[in-house]
């Protein structure tokens, strides 16, 4: 599952270092470009700060009465790049990125990357799709956690057996 909002931090902060082609590509996607996009999106989380709480107390188990709504943003840098300052700057000022530097090439790399997306997801998301490669120099992580009540709460005697259409034809499920 992606979340809309993790889809426009994560390209935001692409777009805050793109140039040429690709801030136009982005810019056209975002229908604003440079500051007017970054302070789009800046708007939007601080909207969403009304609902930020302690990350440590959210118990997936017990979702809260009051909405909870945890955004973090992360940038790791492979230790062979050299990063445009004005580019880290920007994602620490707007996206309140933390920033690290190691070495994307090797297999410890996926251990830190998938810390990262555990301690900001409540543990709800185990691993990092990310893949450490040879050739991978900068990875931008994401995470949106949302946890509230149902405002109704699911019957399970309402359920009921039909058939759901997939791909490969129908298939009967609860």
């Amino acid at each position: 599952l992606v979340s809309p909002a993790s889809l426009a931090f994560g390209l935001g902060m692409l777009a805050e270092g793109a140039t040429d082609v690709g801030e136009t590509e982005l810019a056209a996607f975002f229908g604003a470009g440079g500051d007017d996009r970054t302070q789009a999106l800046n708007a939007l989380t601080t909207t969403l700060a009304d609902y930020t709480g302690d990350l440590s107390t959210f118990d997936p188990e017990e979702p809260p009465a009051t909405p909870f709504v945890h955004i973090a943003n992360n940038v790791v840098l492979d230790d062979q790049l050299v990063a445009n300052n004005d580019y880290l700057v920007r994602l620490h000022q707007w996206y309140d990125a933390t920033m690290s530097t190691l070495d994307l090439g090797v297999d410890d790399a996926k251990e830190y990357l998938d810390e990262w997306v555990r301690t900001n997801t409540a543990g709800l998301i185990e691993q990092s799709a990310i893949q450490p490669e040879p050739d991978l120099r900068l990875v931008l992580q994401n995470a949106v956690l949302f946890g509230a009540s149902w405002a109704m709460e699911f019957d399970a005697n309402l359920t009921f057996d039909d058939e759901f259409a997939t791909p490969d034809g129908p298939v009967g499920v609860p």
